[in-house]
């Protein structure tokens, strides 16, 4: 079901009943509709990022910190919730946990381009924690730490 996101002007895909307990943030050209398989019945919304799938376009170009403090807004008094990102939908994860803790409980990342290192050969996820960086197969990759800790 297609709803808005707070009192935001944000659009996203509704799953399941109750209060939302995840959040999920699509790759650079698609839509929220990726996540349809994986939250069909659980309490989340899959968000249509501003300029992409149904969702309008913002008024100028938006860097991820911009998306960031947008859905953060939305999603005031809703948190902190699970959010998962993947690509570029990964990043604006990143930025709003780092900025917005209380929001986020835990954070879910796949193929995202957070450093110089290249993850590309990785098929793996890593979570992130408030206060604990992140956990998973992707704490050291090729003996290189990559905890934000």
């Amino acid at each position: 079901m297609l709803t808005t996101v707070g009192t935001s002007s944000l659009v996203a895909e509704k799953f399941g009943s109750g209060p939302i307990r995840a959040i999920a943030l699509h790759g650079w050209g698609r839509s929220g509709a990726d996540f349809a398989h994986i939250l069909e019945g659980h309490s989340a919304l899959a968000l249509h990022l501003p300029g992409f799938g149904p969702a309008p376009a913002p008024p100028t170009a938006w860097s991820s910190e911009d998306y960031a403090r947008e859905i953060a807004a939305a999603l005031e008094g809703m948190g902190p919730l699970v959010v998962a990102g993947h690509s570029f939908g990964g990043r604006i994860a990143v930025r709003l946990a780092a900025a917005y803790p209380q929001l986020v409980s835990h954070l879910v990342l796949t193929g995202v381009p957070l450093t110089r290192i290249s993850f590309a050969r990785y098929n793996a996820l890593a979570t992130w924690k408030p206060g604990f960086g992140f956990e998973g197969p992707l704490t050291r990759v090729r003996g290189t730490p990559v905890n934000t800790r």
